[in-house]
């Protein structure tokens, strides 16, 4: 599929009307605008791009025409010159090693065909707030850089050759740097660099293809240190059987050169990025079943831990942090969705987004979907088995009431369907976590159906007295408006930290109609006139579109659903979350509001329940969340680079504490995808069903018993176990 997002429909709207048209979950969109706020002429709800920071050119030419020629090259599409940052040579050194890897290009390094799919990748991958490169620009900075490298490591080699034994590491490396100023007439640039890449032998060395000819890609020889063998002889040993794959090309250490850019790239909130104490003592990314397996054993026989990664969306990082000794399991390469359309039933691997679901989707028909989330980056492997909240949940319910069938791997590396796993693990792991059962390998869903047309609308209004009648309007009726009619409001302050604090918040009401702008107008006006929403306001598009419209990515091409990395490196969010089950009093959103513009950058989300939420009992599957909820509420603060977490966690849990005598009670609700340390954890080890009953409970209410009783047949020994794992019943 092809083409781009634009939609047909009306206008903006009129200027009382604000709306903010970013993905709030993707964290490229979001520093971008954070970046942008309270700065001059910075447009609401646009994504602007920061300048590129000014960072070091670590790799100059030999020679005055080499400079030239390279000056050339790094000069952007804006018509400036561009350095290299130390963060985007290790980028490119990333890139041109993974596509070295390619079984059809990979040994073609001096080919136009390598270097545009590393180009392709080093853009898709690039850090933050730098410029994207081309073909030329690339091959001439790796060219000449790489030129230094294996001059300067040469040099390195002969000198640490010719000092005597016990001499230390700097005193070798101050010697090699004066060499090569003497030999090339410059300085080494690189020698930043040089920790990450562990004396750069790796960028030098070779790896011997399966034909035994030497290739430009890492072989295991260095990735792995004495300590880490005996795990990767089990790895490769227990999968030995699958393929023809060496163990370095799915195995990873923190010696890896990919190691930190794979695991970066996967962590979609950058507040858990610099607990390097809390990262994998492994990364296996495995590409088949015989794979996973190894991994569970391996682990299982050396005491250690397994997290599994679908998407990197966990608030609180368990899926890929643990203070406890782990293999993280990475499915990024198992993402194959298999779609028919003529049972309107499609398999999906548990590794792949729900945007390259859409995307398929689409691919095959124009009047068929899935009710899944917003955000394109999200894991279906954990958005499914959480429960699964979207725009088409009062339609067709969650995710997971739209799950027929799953095949999980256990504890002994048995690989199970809905018939031999029993129907009460697949009850389980349809809104009770997949995480605290086994691996999620894929899922069976049902396709279901929607109109070619379908409208949709944002239409602002302040946080005033004014604005507060319209929300209590919303929070009376969304709940029983048409099934077709799904209406959340987003209350916000995003005037960031450098701006005069605003008296007001804001209150965008965000809208998906199944069905044309005329119809959805004669509803409203019907259901809803406080709204005040006016022709203008209303998008027609078909449903595909609304998957780039609510991340704000409206009118981007649909391949923008298939991105999937995150690119920032440092601030961070915190989560939290209610349900209502009665209207909350319009004096507490006075008070919403008073909190709201305290912090830089805040919302309050509110998504509708009612219509098939309803219609589905609380014990069905192990989501909870049904009849007598009117909405979800979901808290969430997120901060820049640079800023300390501390007064922003603080502003999180006061929002939550004032809400208390507002939502729902004995338990008091959360849901599981807004994943909540603050409601309780243990360490890993522990296994205390009472203990774990304080946050249980609030997660799934009178099912946690029976997914303890679960767990205690399926994993006894709490194998897939983490901070807030559902343990076995004592």
């Amino acid at each position: 599929m092809s083409g781009n997002g634009n939609s047909s429909g009306g206008g903006s709207g009129s200027g009382r009307r604000r709306s903010v048209g970013f993905d709030l979950n993707s964290f490229d969109d979001w520093a971008s605008m954070y970046n942008c706020l309270g700065t001059p002429g910075c447009p609401t709800g646009q994504s602007v791009e920061a300048p590129a920071p000014a960072g070091i050119n670590l790799g100059l030419g030999v020679n005055a025409e080499e400079e030239e020629e390279a000056a050339a090259a790094e000069v952007g599409g804006d018509g400036n010159r561009h350095a290299y940052s130390q963060a985007e040579t290790l980028a490119l050194y990333d890139a041109w090693i993974s596509i070295s890897y390619d079984p059809v290009v990979g040994n073609q390094q001096t080919h136009k065909c390598f270097w545009e799919k590393v180009t392709e990748l080093y853009n898709a991958r690039r850090p933050t707030n730098t410029v994207p490169r081309n073909v030329k620009m690339l091959r001439s900075h790796w060219d000449r850089t790489d030129k230094d490298v294996n001059k300067f490591y040469a040099i390195y080699r002969g000198e640490e050759a010719n000092y005597q034994s016990g001499a230390s590491g700097a005193d070798i490396l101050t010697a090699a740097l004066r060499v090569f100023k003497d030999d090339v007439g410059k300085d080494f640039k690189l020698v930043d660099v040089w920790p990450q890449v562990h004396h750069l032998d790796r960028w030098v060395g070779g790896v011997e293809s399966a034909s035994g000819s030497k290739r430009t890609k890492r072989t295991a020889r260095g990735h792995y240190s004495s300590s880490d063998e005996n795990f990767v002889k089990c790895v490769s040993n227990k999968s030995s059987n699958s393929v023809d794959t060496k163990t370095s090309q799915y195995v990873y250490t923190p010696h890896s050169p990919t190691y930190s850019n794979l695991l970066n790239t996967s962590v979609h909130n950058p507040r858990w990025i610099n607990f390097v104490n809390q990262r994998p003592k492994f990364i296996v990314a495995p590409t088949n079943n015989d794979q996973i397996k190894a991994a569970i054993t391996c682990a299982r026989a050396h005491g250690l831990g397994i997290r599994v990664l679908s998407g990197g969306h966990d608030y609180e990082g368990l899926s890929y942090r643990s203070k406890s000794r782990f293999v993280l399991v990475d499915l990024v390469n198992l993402n194959s969705i298999t779609i028919n359309i003529d049972d309107e039933t499609a398999w999906v691997q548990a590794g792949a987004t729900i945007g390259e679901l859409f995307y398929h989707i689409a691919n095959k028909s124009k009047t068929h979907a899935f009710p899944a989330g917003l955000y394109p980056s999200v894991g279906v492997g954990g958005h499914f088995s959480g429960g699964g909240i979207g725009t088409l949940m009062r339609k067709y319910g969650l995710a997971s009431d739209n799950v027929l069938d799953a095949k999980i791997m256990n504890a002994d590396g048995e690989v199970l369907d809905r018939e031999s796993m029993g129907e009460d693990l697949f009850w389980a792991i349809r809104g009770g976590g997949g995480a605290s059962f086994g691996v999620i390998l894929a899922w069976r869903i049902r396709l279901v159906r929607v109109p070619p047309v379908t409208t949709v609308f944002t239409v602002g209004k302040a946080l005033d007295d004014a604005g507060i009648e319209v929300v209590d309007k919303w929070q009376k009726i969304a709940y029983k408006l048409p099934n077709d009619l799904f209406i959340r409001v987003l209350l916000l302050n995003i005037a960031g930290k450098n701006t005069p604090k605003p008296k007001f918040g804001i209150a965008n009401f965000n809208s998906l109609f199944l069905g044309n702008a005329k119809d959805l107008l004669a509803l409203v006006e019907k259901e809803f006139p406080e709204l005040g929403l006016q022709e203008a306001d209303c998008k027609e598009m078909s449903w595909i579109n609304t998957t780039l419209y609510f991340p704000g990515k409206a009118g981007q091409p649909y391949e923008v659903l298939l991105e999937r990395a995150a690119k920032a490196t440092g601030g961070g969010s915190k989560g939290k979350s209610d349900f209502a089950t009665r209207p909350i009093p319009k004096s507490a959103y006075r008070g919403i509001n008073e909190l709201l513009v305290k912090e830089d950058l805040a919302f309050v989300i509110m998504d509708p329940f009612g219509g098939k939420l309803d219609e589905i009992g609380e014990n069905e599957t192990a989501f909870p969340h049904r009849k007598g909820n009117l909405f979800n509420l979901q808290y969430l603060s997120r901060w820049g680079e640079g800023e300390g977490e501390k007064k922003h966690l603080e502003w999180s849990r006061e929002v939550y504490e004032f809400m208390e005598p507002y939502v729902s009670s004995s338990p008091r609700g959360a849901y599981l995808n807004y994943r909540d340390l603050d409601l309780g954890f243990q360490k890993r080890g522990e296994q205390s069903y009472s203990k774990a009953r304080v946050w249980g409970e609030r997660y799934f209410k009178g099912n946690f018993e029976r997914l303890a009783k679960v767990k205690k047949r399926v994993d006894p020994d709490n194998f897939f176990g983490d901070e807030q794992s559902v343990p076995p019943i004592s």
